[in-house]
């Protein structure tokens, strides 16, 4: 049996229709079996933006801000599978995932300075998608495309759902109702299952590289 932990993380400052996609992710995730899920939203807590002071590098720590993303870094460092979603602000992510993903440059510091206090392999670990706006198509592929790149800068193995429903990742609208509508997303179907593939593929290709990670290490002691 090999068990693979996932973690959904929510870049709304609301409680609302992306809290929504996300735990439908992560509840099909967990029924792909062996599946350890948390639900992590950003709401509510400040994370400052990374200040570039290289702070984390000199004093040999993760960061010199004392805030509610130092607890953060743990839970993204354990997570065999990460599932991140936003609403669309402005075409892109929420200003509160980018301060998130921004301070996570830490855990990369090594590549380029070897005094750097974190040495981290996230080449293992698997990534998906998840964005919500008021249209289809009124910039949520601007912001799934931004959680790409951030999977990919931090050597994520980057997973969707099935084509055609969410090639880029779980894409999904609101209905053209009013933003303060914080439970539209249910009506969107499609949405919903696009969040549910994510969190199933997320899962599963996290347990498959688990399991042959594990039969490579049985294969190298014979």
């Amino acid at each position: 049996m090999v068990l693979v932990k996932v973690i959904g993380i929510s870049g709304s400052p609301r409680k609302g229709n992306t809290e929504i996609l996300v735990k439908e992710a992560l509840k099909a995730a967990e029924e792909v079996g062996d599946v350890e899920i948390e639900f992590i939203p950003l709401r509510g807590k400040k994370i400052n933006p990374c200040l570039a002071c290289y702070q984390c590098v000199d004093r040999k720590v993760l960061c010199i801000q004392q805030d509610d993303m130092l607890p953060l870094y743990k839970k993204f460092v354990e997570a065999d599978g990460i599932i991140i979603g936003t609403p669309v602000y402005m075409h892109t992510v929420t200003a509160q995932l980018k301060a998130f993903m921004d301070r996570l440059t830490t855990l990369m510091k090594a590549r380029f300075y070897p005094e750097a206090p974190f040495r981290g392999d996230f080449s293992k670990k698997v990534g998906g998608a998840i964005a919500v706006g008021y249209d289809r198509h009124g910039g949520v592929e601007h912001a799934l495309a931004t959680i790409i790149h951030f999977f990919l800068t931090m050597d994520i193995i980057v997973v969707s759902g099935y084509t055609p429903t969410s090639y880029i990742g779980a894409a999904a609208w609101t209905l053209g109702k009013t933003a303060r509508d914080l439970e539209a997303v249910k009506e969107d179907k499609a949405g919903l299952e696009a969040a549910r593939q994510v969190g199933r593929r997320v899962a599963e290709t996290a347990k498959l590289i688990k399991l042959g990670l594990e039969y490579m290490n049985l294969r190298t002691r014979k």
